[in-house]
């Protein structure tokens, strides 16, 4: 009996509990004018992550996507999109490591979707054409971001 206590605990289990919205803000400053214009924009996209631990086994993780909006050329701001998806997820059973690569990659990467479209439909509602922003490599963002705090270590 004693053997599948230890054997349970050993266990790992991760799941999700909720997505909702944190923050959500869309600014069109030079409308009505810049409608008149031909559409070619240079999309800036600037994303970030945090994770917080709100119990034993349950942490928030947000998941902050910025969309500014520029005329081509220009320093002219068609518009700006700011939304802060977060989610609760229950994690138990993972070492320190494994919390981490869960937090900073597998989390953000449940979230994005869900930014994404927000992102897109907010252009939409604010009377531009739909922004639909690239995949991103979750993985590959995390690992830049440990091998650069490596780097400042040294």
């Amino acid at each position: 009996m004693a053997k599948e206590s230890l054997e349970q605990s050993n266990e790992q289990s991760f799941e999700l509990q909720k997505i909702y919205h944190k923050k959500v803000t869309f600014d069109a400053p030079n409308t009505p004018a810049v409608f008149l214009d031909e559409w070619k924009p240079a999309v800036n996209v600037d994303l970030n992550t945090s994770a917080n631990r709100i119990s034993d086994t349950n942490y928030e993780v947000v998941l902050g996507v910025t969309c500014k909006v520029l005329a081509t050329g220009t320093d002219t701001v068609l518009f700006t999109a700011y939304v802060e998806q977060a989610g609760v997820f229950e994690v138990d059973g993972y070492d320190e490591a494994g919390v981490m690569a869960l937090m900073g990659s597998f989390c953000p990467a449940q979230l994005y979707p869900y930014a994404r479209n927000h992102i897109s439909n907010l252009a939409s509602f604010g009377g531009f054409p739909q922004l639909l922003l690239a995949p991103v490599d979750f993985d590959a963002l995390l690992e830049d971001a440990m091998e650069q705090a490596e780097d400042e270590l040294l």
